[in-house]
């Protein structure tokens, strides 16, 4: 299965593309909740080691800044 990705400017919704799936799959960061401090945590998948190029499976830990969370794939974005 190829994966291809495609991303927006500001890179908060990314798009990826699945042969025999649909045209436009939304992937993007994961809501996780806030931590005792207040502040809001987002999933990340450790198998992805920092890769873009597809949407996380696995749900290993949280993280507070976005810009490290893994993006998973989602029916619709709100970015």
């Amino acid at each position: 299965m190829e994966v291809l990705r495609e991303t927006n400017s500001t890179d908060i919704a990314q798009n990826w593309y699945e042969e025999g799936g649909p045209l436009y799959n939304a992937f993007c960061a994961e809501y996780a909740g806030v931590n005792e401090k207040g502040e809001a945590t987002y999933w990340v998948d450790e198998n992805l080691k920092g890769s873009t190029s597809r949407p996380g499976k696995e749900h290993s830990y949280t993280t507070t800044n976005p810009n490290e969370a893994t993006k998973y794939a989602q029916r619709q974005c709100s970015a």
